[in-house]
Formats: C-alpha cells, sequence, structure tokens
C-alpha cells in the first residue's frame, strides 16, 4: 500500500490545478492569500491570545506549506512548481474556508468556539482530500501524502501544546 502511486481520475481534476505554464504570480497569490486569510482567522480566534501566541500560531500553520515546498524542491526532478501550485490552491482553497468566521467574528456577530473548531476542521478535510488530488496530478507515491497528513498532525498538536495551552 505504502509504494502505490496515487489514483485520481481525470473526471474529477480541479480546472486551478496543474496549472503547468502559468504564470508563477498565481502561486504567489495562492500563499500570500492564504498566509493573510489563516492569519485573520487566528487573529480572530474567540480564545485569548497574545501577540506571540498568535505569531507562533502563524509560524506553525505556514511552517508546514513551507516543509512541502522545500520538499518539492528537494526531491520532485520532475516538475517541482507544478506540484507547488497545485499544494498553493490547496493551502488557498483551506484558508478561504475559515473566512467565514473571521468575518463574522471580526464583524460581532459571532464569536462561537464550535464555529471557530468547525471551520478549521472543515478546513482541514477539505485540504486533506484536495492535497491528495494534488499529489495524484503529479504521480506521487501516496507517502508523500502520508507525510503531508504527519505534518497537518504534528502542526495541530503542537497548536494546541503551545499556542491553546490545551496539553
Amino acid at each position: 500500500m505504502g509504494n502505490e502511486d496515487l489514483e485520481c481520475p481525470k473526471s474529477i481534476y480541479l480546472s486551478q490545478m496543474n496549472v503547468q505554464g502559468k504564470s508563477p504570480w498565481r502561486t504567489l497569490v495562492y500563499y500570500g492569500l492564504g498566509t493573510l486569510f489563516t492569519h485573520w482567522f487566528i487573529v480572530t480566534s474567540p480564545f485569548t491570545l497574545t501577540p506571540s501566541h498568535i505569531a507562533l500560531s502563524n509560524v506553525i500553520a505556514f511552517g508546514k506549506w513551507a516543509i512541502q515546498i522545500i520538499a518539492a524542491f528537494v526531491f520532485l526532478r520532475n516538475q517541482p512548481l507544478v506540484f507547488i501550485k497545485n499544494i498553493g490552491f490547496v493551502y488557498f482553497t483551506g484558508s478561504c474556508l475559515l473566512m467565514p468566521y473571521a468575518i463574522l467574528s471580526y464583524a460581532g456577530m459571532s464569536s462561537d468556539v464550535n464555529f471557530y473548531n468547525g471551520s478549521h476542521l472543515l478546513s482541514i478535510m477539505v485540504m486533506i482530500f484536495l492535497y491528495y488530488r494534488a499529489g495524484a496530478m503529479s504521480q506521487l507515491k501516496i507517502n508523500w501524502w502520508l507525510a503531508w497528513l504527519a505534518c497537518q498532525v504534528i502542526g495541530i498538536m503542537l497548536q494546541i501544546k503551545f499556542v491553546f495551552r490545551a496539553l
């Protein structure tokens, strides 16, 4: 199972993924907006966070993606930039799913912990699916996706322990 290629039927490819030959600016926009939206989500958290905890949370959140980008340059000989663009779309999409909470919280309409946690969970679940597709489209082994899942779990545990001090 660990050495199988990821399979993704062509009929379910996302039009924004596999942007080979497109401008690198799109990738920068994906990562830039994804980072901005994630930061806004963290800042509007219903939990009391100090500026240092907000900074740490941002570093952990972006660090998971930075590890993947570095790994793509190190390990992917065939078109690492296409894969980086595809996972940039994943990051952007996941961050967009955080925005309803951030907007409503900023507007003073909702700061419900369940809404915050539900937004985070929805974002993670959608990114898990989209990241799998990005790996399949880049013809990566399933181990790459499993490594990304491990990064997500480690990142969440770091957030819980050091940012939210819940463990």
